[in-house]
């Protein structure tokens, strides 16, 4: 539709074939500031996984302020930075389940540097309170392109746990899951122990499975198309799949 013929108070079926942005999913895992206590306040694991491979992310940085560790230069969140913004990932999507409620507070504090040093702009999208619902990053110049980081509990408003069996691509297996030491794991396990990244990785892979599945029944089974959030996937799939000729708003 050519912009002389727009009316902006219609309403327009979407048309053209939809294109699904190549995605990823990441995670943090944290602490209660410098101790081993379950925490929210310091960083030190970050996780990523591409429907392939997965990544993981720690602190490689040891000495200074612990509380500030995860952002410096080799810290958990600025070596994810640095991977999810490499520009053979250029037009991604990074899913992450309650982001905008927590990891995302982490990321900007890094992608804050990354901006000012690299030359691209950064765009947020809040949604209610202090909450983002998406962080997307541009190349200073360039109209098209970037990257942005979604939080998914806003198109699936559940648990990742509920998700996964809604969506019959199963749960985490914490049961099975054994600290160093043979015993089970919990959040009090030091964040020294290798089985913070099993338990990071299960997180990763089954939101990625959780969004493939949901990608593909809206855009195959319903013939619409995804959308930041639970809403706007069900208006943009009415508009796409139903809505057969203009409206009046």
């Amino acid at each position: 539709m050519s912009r002389l013929s727009y009316d902006p108070g219609m309403f327009y079926p979407l048309e053209g074939k939809t294109r699904r942005a190549k995605f990823a999913t990441v995670d943090l895992e944290s602490k209660d500031g410098p101790s081993e206590r379950a925490g929210f306040t310091r960083p030190f694991l970050a996780g990523a996984y591409d429907g392939s491979q997965y990544h993981s992310f720690t602190d490689t940085n040891p000495g200074g302020d612990p509380m500030t560790r995860w952002h410096r230069d080799g810290g958990c969140v600025d070596r994810l930075m640095h991977w999810c913004l490499n520009h053979k990932r250029f037009g991604y999507v990074y899913y992450c389940h309650n982001g905008g409620g927590f990891d995302f507070l982490f990321f900007l504090t890094k992608l804050m540097k990354l901006i000012r040093a690299k030359g691209y702009d950064m765009m947020l999208v809040p949604v209610g309170g202090s909450r983002l619902l998406s962080i997307n990053i541009s190349v200073r110049g360039q109209k098209w392109g970037g990257w942005s980081f979604v939080d998914s509990i806003r198109t699936l408003p559940m648990s990742l746990d509920k998700a996964g069996e809604a969506f019959a691509v199963g749960r985490k297996n914490m049961g099975k899951l054994l600290d160093a030491e043979g015993k089970p794991f919990n959040l009090q396990t030091p964040s020294s122990d290798p089985a913070w990244i099993e338990y990071n990785k299960q997180d990763c892979i089954l939101l990625y499975d959780v969004m493939n599945v949901a990608h593909d029944i809206v855009e195959n089974q319903f013939g619409g198309e995804m959308g930041l959030t639970a809403p706007s996937t069900a208006m943009k799939t009415f508009r796409r799949a139903f809505l057969k000729q203009p409206i009046s708003r």
